[in-house]
């Protein structure tokens, strides 16, 4: 089977960690057996005469095997969107032709999110009759209330899912609340979790409880992900006598503030800022970490918890709707409150409780829920 992936962020020479998920599914996909394309519309949506895409060249390459094609748009018109999505589309169905011509037609579209992988997915299928799947991630379709108020939007948002021959949403919480802001029929709506790549849980290692406790946070630096929150437990923790010790995975723009932040809190030599890391370093961190942590406030999925969990390692959570799939009991646990004193409550829950996780116990439910088995499995019968 010949499958082409549209996603609506990629990795790019300029930043080659973004997208990584859809990487990662692809791989499984050729892996598996099936042909596999991706073309990415590179879009900037925004109106900005001082961003262009004009020194960037077209470009399509063999990436391990994955022929991967890249259409860059900017928008040209301000304030006109339909014109915008229009001329990317265009542009894609440019990109499109050139790869049709050279690997074939696809069986089947997987497009990834509807700004604009959906989007230009619609386009292609109409053009040329191809079918096509929507998994929806943005949790922008949600929190950002000028996009999903904007009726050119809220259209388009239907308009893909309904034209969609099936929709995949990541989560039963991210589902159920497309379905109430967006009146869309979840008749054509299946939950398919995302998975946790393989290296993840391919070499386990047993962490027994020490001093310090590790934690590790895996997650861009930005105001949703509460960072601070995180370090407002971590000082009520550290007031209680315990030696903790966190290291946070990702970068941002966020990242200054939260400098400042733990350097008026006086919690400097508790954290380690690491930047954007790659798989293997955050698997290393990981093994490293007694338990992994979340304190955002709102997540469609939560691939972090996951590759926590493929780890061997239990998670604790804020209840940011995604991670209600993915927390038990036997796992980690799901804090209800979005407060400092809840979190710091169920760290230190989770220390003095740390032997009675079984951690192989973990890993095997982990790989028989999210890995890429578990997952191809149920993609497979979508595409047929």
């Amino acid at each position: 089977m010949h499958v082409l992936i549209i996603p609506s962020w990629y990795k790019t020479p300029e930043n080659p960690v973004i997208g990584t998920f859809f990487e990662e599914q692809a791989r499984m996909l050729q892996n598996k057996g099936f042909q596999v394309g991706i073309l990415y519309p590179d879009h900037l949506m925004r109106f900005d005469i001082k961003q262009s895409h004009a020194k960037k060249q077209l470009q399509n390459f063999i990436d391990n095997g994955i022929p991967t094609y890249y259409s860059y748009t900017n928008s040209i018109i301000p304030r006109t969107k339909k014109i915008n999505y229009w001329y990317a589309c265009q542009k894609a169905l440019l990109t499109f032709k050139k790869y049709k011509k050279k690997y074939g037609m696809p069986d089947v579209i997987h497009a990834h999110a509807t700004f604009i992988g959906g989007l230009v997915a619609n386009a292609i299928s109409k053009k040329y009759d191809i079918p096509y799947i929507l998994t929806e991630h943005y949790t922008g379709l949600i929190l950002d209330e000028t996009l999903a108020n904007d009726k050119t939007n809220k259209s388009i948002i239907k308009k893909v899912f309904l034209e969609a021959k099936r929709n995949i949403i990541v989560s039963n919480f991210f589902k159920q609340e497309l379905i109430l802001k967006y009146k869309i029929d979840s008749s054509n709506l299946q939950v398919i979790a995302n998975l946790v790549n393989p290296i993840f849980y391919t070499a386990y290692t047993q962490k027994e409880i020490s001093v310090p406790f590790n934690i590790v946070c895996t997650a861009f630096l930005t105001p949703r992900k509460q960072h601070k929150l995180l370090f407002d437990a971590l000082c009520l923790l550290n007031q209680k006598g315990y030696f903790i010790s966190l290291k946070l995975i990702g970068d941002g723009a966020y990242k200054d503030e939260l400098l400042t932040d733990i350097k008026n809190k006086n919690i400097m030599h508790l954290v380690t800022f690491m930047g954007n890391q790659p798989r293997e370093v955050i698997k290393q961190e990981i093994d490293n970490a007694h338990i992994v942590v979340s304190a955002s406030k709102f997540e469609t999925f939560g691939v972090n918890l996951i590759e926590a969990l493929a780890c061997g390692r239990p998670v604790v959570a804020i209840d940011s709707g995604g991670p209600r799939d993915i927390i038990t009991r036997e796992n980690g646990i799901l804090v209800l409150e979005n407060t400092a004193e809840s979190l710091a409550m169920a760290i230190e829950e989770m220390i003095a409780n740390y032997e009675n996780y079984d951690q192989c116990q973990i890993v095997a439910d982990c790989i028989s829920r999210f890995s890429e088995d578990a997952i191809f499995e149920k993609l497979e019968k979508v595409y047929k």
